[in-house]
């Protein structure tokens, strides 16, 4: 069905057709069974909404309600206006010096740090050869080996104390029982 036809279906359902038109339509919902169903449809649509219209009210009148809107955009123009007259709405010296004034407290922080040996070091450091911090092992009996991988980016600490000797492996535990299998 083209859609001119039902937009004047549409229009009939409405009432909204002149007695001529009304009529041939009515011929063709005779001879057309699809345009009857959608007749039938519209029709049952229309009674179904009837009930259901919201009747929300604008408590002023419309041409109050858009004044008040177009009062609302010439107030911001006006005082974007006053803003681009006087110069500009942020002063230099906040737009430039305030940033640069933190960066400057956030370097002048890390260079305190760097220089210090103490910020940083952990309980019971000493200074080495190189005057960086070195740790004294925690117990006694205690050997602790570092290594350092360039290339994976990983370092590994490897701590033993006690009876076990220091270049052998530490003892397993198999993770199987030999009867098992």
């Amino acid at each position: 069905m083209k859609e001119e036809t039902e937009l004047k279906l549409l229009a009939y359902v409405d009432g909204e057709l002149a007695q001529e038109e009304a009529a041939e339509v009515e011929a063709l919902l005779h001879e057309n069974r699809l345009a009857a169903d959608l007749v039938g449809e519209l029709r049952w649509t229309s009674a179904a909404m009837e009930g259901n219209d919201s009747s929300l009210k604008v408590p002023e009148g419309r041409e109050f309600y858009w004044s008040k809107i177009s009062r609302s955009i010439e107030l911001a123009e006006r005082q974007a206006e006053r803003e681009t007259r006087s110069g500009s709405a942020e002063p230099l010296w906040r737009r430039f010096w305030v940033p640069l004034a933190g960066f400057a407290a956030v370097a002048l922080v890390m260079a305190i740090n760097v220089d210090s040996p103490e910020v940083g070091n952990p309980a019971g450091a000493t200074k080495g050869t190189s005057g960086a911090a070195v740790a004294e092992p925690v117990w006694e009996d205690a050997s602790v080996y570092e290594y350092y991988d360039e290339k994976e980016r990983m370092s590994v600490i490897w701590v033993t104390s006690g009876e076990e000797n220091e270049l052998s492996t530490p003892a397993r535990e198999n993770l199987f029982r030999d009867d098992e299998f």
